[in-house]
């Protein structure tokens, strides 16, 4: 409950902070520079995949470490012998593809040379990866019952973050300065309180506890990759929606996806930092076999997650014409109902299968969601661009729906049910000692 509430404050501040962004930059750079912001920030889920799932891997471990007793120091000291080699890595891959990428993200954007483009592109996404990387100690605290300091800290970042882009945004500098340093001043505190956390915990260990235990290391990179490409897929089904509507959108309808999807992300924060915190609680029980447990957390954190989302539904169906004004005073944004409907309806689908999803991955039943999200994956391509193309804006969130009803609604908790089925036939067979395997799932001795 304490890590549940202060992910509420924490990410409710963070949710604000953008709400409030949007005002200040839609001031401060105009409609088609403020879509050029709006789509380097929704890159942010792809530049997350940079630590190759050694944080999830990471949070996992530890919370079985924790159950066992065991030496979960190891775990940490792995990890941060992969990641930070990890950071360097991709920042140099990054510099080389920034001139080829910007161009392809940028198309409709001719106000902007290539060099700007190139520059811009690369500035935003070290940023980014420097948060990916800052990231495994927010899930190490999670797996360490410390989740209020992994809510806590991003808060911070972020309205230091907002301050600074009000900054920038009253200075009487040209408005492609102001979009670049804007894209700095909003990301850099998150950055640097992410990174300094991963230093911190790092720094706690003594010398003796730096050798790297080679024994594990095999398993550790082995489930790390499995928790990547599931993220992998997962970002190709669910993010893949900003590139495709930077090819095919108006700057001025990438603008009210970006800011309609940011009013629904307000509401996200709450149901996935809930999420979250249950995450280690959910390894924890099962690793004890309390399925019991398991699905009152489900039953109870999916009523309170949809309720929030058809309350704010309703709440946009109706002011959002007000809302809309507050935002952007100067620039008219006029958002579809059907559009706000259709949005509702996606996170409904989305946080019932996030909350199962959340179960597998927490046991470390990675093959399984890899496997159907790579066929969601490619539905949801698929049933986007042909989508788009049709109806415009709708086309991208009916791709989106589409793509969840054929595959994530109704495998995944079928899955859950087969391993809670599975784990009660196996208590109830006399002669069965259920052990906890390296993986993370019980198999039978007899």
């Amino acid at each position: 409950m304490v890590v549940t509430g202060s992910a509420w404050i924490g990410r409710g501040v963070i949710a604000l902070v953008q709400l409030f962004s949007i005002r200040v930059l839609l001031e401060g750079l105009g409609g088609e520079r403020y879509a050029v912001f709006v789509l380097l920030n929704a890159f942010i889920a792809w530049y997350m995949l940079a630590d190759m799932g050694v944080g999830a891997s990471l949070q996992n471990h530890i919370s079985e470490e924790r159950v066992r007793g065991g030496n979960e120091g190891r775990y940490q000291v792995l990890g941060a012998l992969v990641a930070v080699p990890l950071l360097a890595l991709t920042i140099g891959l990054l510099y080389l593809l920034s001139p080829y990428l910007s161009n392809v993200l940028f198309k409709l954007f001719p106000f902007m040379g290539g060099p700007e483009k190139a520059r811009l592109f690369f500035l935003s996404g070290m940023l980014f990866l420097g948060l990916a990387i800052g990231s495994i100690a927010y899930k190490v605290w999670y797996a360490q019952h410390k989740g209020h300091l992994s809510n806590i800290i991003p808060a911070i970042g972020a309205v230091i973050g907002l301050g600074l882009v009000s900054v920038v945004m009253h200075q009487r500098w040209d408005v492609q300065t102001k979009l670049i340093w804007g894209v700095v001043a909003f990301t850099c505190p998150a950055t640097l309180f992410s990174l300094g956390a991963f230093v911190v915990q790092l720094t706690s260990f003594s010398k003796a506890r730096w050798r790297p235990d080679t024994v594990i290391l095999p398993q550790f990179i082995a489930r790390s990759l499995k928790f990547w490409l599931l993220a992998l897929l997962a970002t190709a089904a669910l993010n893949v929606d900003y590139l495709i509507i930077s090819q095919y959108l108006s700057p001025h309808e990438i603008v009210v996806y970006g800011v309609t999807s940011r009013l629904f992300g307000f509401v996200a924060y709450f149901y996935t930092s809930l999420y979250a915190a249950l995450w280690p609680l959910f390894t924890e029980a099962i690793t004890r076999n309390n399925w019991k447990r398991v699905k009152v957390y489900i039953v109870k954190a999916f009523l309170f997650s949809a309720g929030i989302i058809v309350s704010f539904t309703l709440f946009l169906l109706v002011f959002m014409p007000s809302i809309a004004n507050l935002l952007s005073p100067r620039e008219k944004l006029d958002v579809p109902l059907l559009f706000i409907l259709l949005l509702g309806i996606y996170h409904l689908l989305l946080t019932w299968s996030h909350g199962f999803a959340v179960v597998l991955q927490s046991m470390s039943d990675v093959r399984f969601l890899v496997v159907w999200g790579a066929a969601q994956a490619l539905l949801s391509m698929l049933f986007q661009v042909l989508f788009v193309q049709l109806w415009g804006i709708y086309g991208i969130t009916l791709g989106l729906i589409a793509s969840f009803v054929l595959t994530a609604v109704w495998v995944i908790p079928n899955r859950v049910r087969r391993h809670s089925m599975l784990a009660m036939d196996r208590a109830r067979r006399p002669t069965a000692r259920p052990e906890l395997q390296a993986n993370g799932r019980f198999v039978d001795r007899i």
